[in-house]
């Protein structure tokens, strides 16, 4: 959100930077319709965290080379269900404080 100057002095506006709404950003009006807002904007872009996010791998050579990483939820679910089934281990291991994040 960006404040607007008003001609009046008396009334606040602000506009969205994503799909410019102009709205009220009056003290007396709150801040929960902008935060409302900002959560449902059509127009906000949410940046993709994996172009963030690099891992590595062996190369046909030996030596480490870089490459895109993409977190997979599914396949992330897999490897902890299969963890917990293969070591006959119960669900509260993972209530390990190492495991937190």
């Amino acid at each position: 959100m960006t404040k607007l100057e008003c001609e009046n002095k008396n009334e606040l506006k602000a506009q969205c930077n994503h799909c410019k709404s102009i709205f009220s950003a009056k003290s007396s009006s709150g801040t929960s319709h902008l935060r409302c807002h900002l959560n449902n904007c059509l127009k906000k872009v949410n940046k993709d965290i994996t172009q963030y996010t690099i891992a590595t791998q062996l190369s046909l050579g030996g030596g480490p080379s870089i490459k895109n990483y993409k977190f997979d939820a599914d396949e992330c679910r897999r490897a902890v269900s299969t963890f917990l089934l293969c070591g006959k281990l119960s669900f509260r291991k993972l209530k390990n404080r190492d495991l937190d994040t």
